[in-house]
């Protein structure tokens, strides 16, 4: 070979100790270890070294490499048999018949052989490998050759027996054997293995060399080496934002990209659009984007859909987050919300969260239905409904007559009265006084008579007269709490401070009228302990200042109660002292749950005296019962 080693990249030393080890005059008894994370190049590296060694030898002696995987191998015979097949691809399915001549003495002794006992000398290593004659010596087969064993960690026998094996090989200074692993997983899972390889390590391995993926070439080898596709030419267009997005991903497993391959040639199959539209191509390269975040997140570090949903949660609202998860759930969302969060993928993800589950589907499915097919086609061409008052707000350059057009349509939806959320709802409001105040018929004939009557029917048309306006609405209107500090173009104008005005006193009136049966549903639900999570906090005054524990029954308030633990349940218990001690007070709109603690305290009691309460669970009441009635001696 010779000294070009280019092809390797970022691994040209990897590539020169290998050369040096397998060719070089001075040949030490170990063997080598090529170390590095699953996907990332370590079988092509290996094998394009050798490939590369055919082309650039000297003489074929520089031939003699066997390549061998021990992936899912049990035991001594089973390497035998593998190393067989590899030196004799064409009779490697006549092992048990041609195994009696060529390898006669080796199977024999290889059978005979107790692996966990060959640190220790108890058995001749050197027959493992040889053939022993009549005059004792041994004619080596291994000589002068170069043994490549591959997937040593997925390997059923102990790694240190596989060392165990090797150790004669590499002594007499003739033979090379290269290990190839991810040296981390190597006994994983037992520490007692793990110590045992370490030792045996040590008299059989001399370097261990950690191998760099090499995205760069890999992405290169990907776009030319591919059979020209829609996705392949797209990258080609734009595969400075495709390198990048890689690299920016820090995935070192290389294997994504084929993953990545596989499932985007399907993606623009099913969605494929006008592909030189530019804004087509920006839309493919955010939904590109998602599907390989996507990949990554669940084939490599393991989360799930649920996961995913929740990290976006928690970016969003870490607040609200940590009322509804539990401690140790919070904290593992926490951690995997901050590895998550600088990866390039993760705007684009949490600005399409359906995108997301759509493809989460398709990698665990490998198709896409109809339904979602439709959904990705109508975003890659653009043609995702947007509301009237968001093009408006966007102050788009259109001509008149589609200024006229879009103002007919924010009016057609004004009237619908089909607003998602609070924000939603006073954005109209904004948007109409915005209208208004440009003199622009018919916005501007009495506004603020016309908005008032607008915010009214939209929260007549909320009442909880079905089941199905419950699960539509009720937590977007009683957990919805709009900002002002977000952006609205008449925000400081006294019109529109009008309008806020009453939109919270209609909405404090909608709440205060139907906060019985939002406390019902989430019963229904099992769902209190939101309730309770959610009474910490003043924002949420329709929960601080209305009765509705008294709603719930007391036996199954501290059955859900029962469920928390450390932390969290004393946080509950601290928060129902201070609604306690509210309720004493006659003239405190929670008075109406003073009776509703007795019977707590009541059931509290009960508990406690019962004979079949465990000691444990009964100090626990005891301090539960202590923090919530400190003062109920003297009520």
């Amino acid at each position: 070979m010779t000294d070009d080693y280019e092809w390797a990249g970022p691994n040209a030393n990897i590539a020169k100790v290998l050369d040096k080890y397998c060719y070089g005059a001075s040949r030490p008894p170990f063997a080598l270890m090529l170390d590095g994370a699953w996907g990332c190049g370590k079988t092509w590296f290996i094998k394009r070294f050798f490939e590369e060694k055919k082309k650039n030898r000297i003489s074929d002696k520089e031939l003699g490499m066997i390549y061998v995987s021990l992936y899912g191998i049990q035991d001594a015979e089973e390497i035998t048999k593998a190393i067989y097949a590899a030196m004799h691809p064409i009779l490697g399915g006549k092992i048990g018949e041609l195994g009696k001549v060529v390898f006669k003495g080796l199977l024999k002794s290889t059978l005979k052989i107790d692996l966990h006992h060959l640190e220790n000398g108890k058995a001749d290593l050197s027959a493992v490998l040889g053939i022993p004659d009549n005059t004792g010596n041994k004619d080596r087969i291994f000589r002068n050759r170069i043994l490549v064993f591959d997937d040593v960690e997925r390997a059923k026998m102990p790694v240190s027996d596989i060392l165990a094996l090797v150790q004669p090989l590499v002594e007499s200074h003739e033979d090379r054997v290269i290990l190839v692993a991810n040296e981390k997983d190597i006994a994983a899972d037992s520490e007692v293995e793990r110590d045992r390889y370490d030792r045996v390590k040590e008299k059989t391995i001399y370097l261990s060399l950690h191998l760099t993926p090499d995205i760069e070439r890999t992405f290169k080898k990907f776009i030319t080496e591919n059979k020209k596709s829609i996705l392949i030419s797209f990258i080609e267009k734009n595969k400075e934002y495709i390198y990048d997005l890689i690299i920016k991903s820090s995935c070192n497993n290389l294997r994504v990209i084929d993953f990545f391959k596989t499932f985007g040639e399907d993606l623009l199959e099913y969605t494929y659009k006008e592909i030189d539209n530019i804004v087509c191509a920006r839309n493919i390269l955010n939904v590109l984007s998602i599907l390989y975040g996507v990949i990554i997140e669940n084939s490599i570090n393991k989360n799930t859909f649920d996961d995913l949903h929740h990290i976006m949660l928690f970016d969003f609202n870490e607040k609200f987050a940590k009322d509804i998860f539990s401690d140790e759930y919070y904290e593992n969302i926490k951690e995997k919300h901050s590895k998550i969060r600088e990866k390039p993928y993760f705007p684009m993800m949490k600005d399409q969260q359906n995108t997301v589950r759509i493809m989460y589907q398709f990698i665990k499915n490998g198709i896409l239905n109809p339904d979602e097919r439709s959904y990705l086609s109508n975003i890659i061409s653009n043609e995702i409904y947007i509301p009237a008052y968001k093009k408006i707000h966007s102050y788009q350059q259109y001509d008149k007559n589609e200024y006229n057009k879009l103002l007919k349509e924010f009016l057609e939806e004004f009237h619908e009265l089909n607003v998602q959320d609070d924000y939603e709802l006073i954005k109209m409001c904004d948007i109409y006084l915005m209208l208004a105040r440009l003199n622009i018929s018919p916005f501007n004939e009495e506004p603020i008579s016309t908005l008032e009557t607008y915010i009214k029917r939209h929260f007549k048309k909320r009442l909880f007269n079905q089941e199905k306006d419950i699960e539509a609405y009720v937590d977007r209107i009683f957990l919805n709490e709009h900002s002002h500090s977000l952006m609205y173009i008449e925000r400081g104008s006294e019109s529109f401070k009008e309008i806020l005005l009453f939109f919270s006193k209609e909405k404090n009136h909608f709440i205060k009228i139907n906060v019985e049966n939002y406390v019902k549903y989430k019963i229904k639900k099992e769902k209190a302990l939101e309730l309770l999570g959610m009474i910490k906090y003043n924002n949420y005054n329709y929960l601080t200042e209305n009765p509705f524990l008294n709603k719930i029954d007391p036996s199954y308030f501290l059955e859900i109660l029962n469920d928390l633990i450390g932390y969290s349940r004393d946080m509950a218990f601290s928060t129902l002292n201070h609604r306690f001690k509210q309720s004493q007070n006659t003239s405190n709109p929670l008075h109406p749950e003073k009776e509703w603690f007795e019977q707590l305290h009541q059931k509290l009691i009960e508990l406690i005296n019962h004979k079949h309460t465990h000691p444990l669970h009964r100090e626990t009441l005891k301090r539960d019962a202590l923090t919530l009635y400190d003062r109920i001696k003297t009520t």
